[in-house]
């Protein structure tokens, strides 16, 4: 049993009513805030900065890897 992430983005409402869109991270499956100075494109960069953009699911073999067209 592996992980599977929702794709594209879901959108959630807050206690005050506010909606929050949120863009899925396909390598981690973080919910990424669409919101100023912050966006996938700016997580999927902390990927490849910090060596974090490839790994391995061990449950399904899955190789997740940064799509390096991508921000």
């Amino acid at each position: 049993m592996g992980l599977t992430f929702p794709d594209g983005s879901v959108s959630l409402t807050t206690a005050q009513g506010e909606t929050v869109v949120l863009r899925i991270c396909d390598l981690c499956g973080a919910g990424v805030p669409d919101a100023a100075d912050t966006d996938l494109a700016f997580h999927k960069r902390w990927h490849r900065l910090t060596g974090s953009g490839n790994w391995v699911d061990p449950a399904t073999g899955r190789v997740h890897r940064l799509d390096s067209s991508a921000g």
